[in-house]
């Protein structure tokens, strides 16, 4: 019975698509507190990090995407950008703040946070992203992008290293209402569901938009190619 009750108090649900985030509160490199979940009112794109991260292929390929967004959001975009460490313990204000200035995250669009410890692994498990220490201290981690409506419903999770900045933006301004370049979320459709189509769901399948357009216009002679045939014996 012990047992029991002890897995239900450390059970946590995994989040999906459509849920809604509870809330949390969050610290930021300024020290200000950022909340994710129902109380929110922007889109947030928030994603996962440590600061001593040894791995540039991690870590700062993932800062430097929100880098990108940050420099390519626009003054209609309510959009914020959170990135919360999965270091708590080590990641200090100072530590996040020096972090910050190294990306070169404005502290009013790009927040470089941390949650409490158990707030923290409460996190990590709803949004599934595995860890695991070495006995060098650096800590190997999957990584998830979360897209987040206003009141903290879920748009999307984006798993894996990837995803294009574009795309991830794109998401976000779909999220907030706005209307986003077709072919662009068509290419960021095939690049998630490619591999399944082939019968390698597990497959890394790189797409660029010229490859999109160029099958699309293959299709679309093709097509016509195939109407003509069938007028021609009506």
């Amino acid at each position: 019975m012990l047992l029991a009750i002890i897995l239900a108090n450390s059970f946590v649900p995994q989040l999906q698509e459509g849920d809604v985030v509870p809330e949390v509160v969050l610290s930021d490199q300024v020290h200000q507190p950022v909340e994710i979940g129902p109380q929110q009112r922007n889109v947030q794109v928030v994603s996962f990090f440590y600061a001593r991260c040894p791995d540039v292929r991690i870590c700062s390929t993932m800062s430097g995407k929100f880098s990108w967004m940050q420099q390519h959001l626009q003054s209609s975009d309510h959009i914020s950008l959170i990135e919360i460490t999965i270091d708590p313990a080590h990641d200090t204000t100072p530590i996040r703040k020096n972090y910050a200035r190294l990306f070169g995250a404005d502290a009013h669009i790009w927040h470089i946070a941390k949650a409490q410890p158990q707030a923290t692994t409460d996190l990590l498990r709803r949004f599934v992203i595995i860890e695991q220490r070495t006995s060098t201290g650096s800590i190997v981690h999957s990584e998830a992008i979360a897209i987040i409506r206003p009141h903290g419903r879920i748009q999307s999770i984006i798993r894996g290293d990837n995803t294009n900045p574009q795309d991830i933006l794109n998401i976000a301004r779909e999220a907030e209402g706005q209307q986003t370049f077709w072919p662009q979320r068509l290419l960021f459709w095939l690049q998630q569901n490619a591999g399944t189509l082939c019968g390698r769901p597990n497959a890394n399948v790189f797409l660029t938009t010229g490859t999109v357009l160029s099958l699309l216009a293959i299709a679309c002679v093709f097509s016509a190619w195939a109407l003509f045939r069938a007028c021609t014996f009506l």
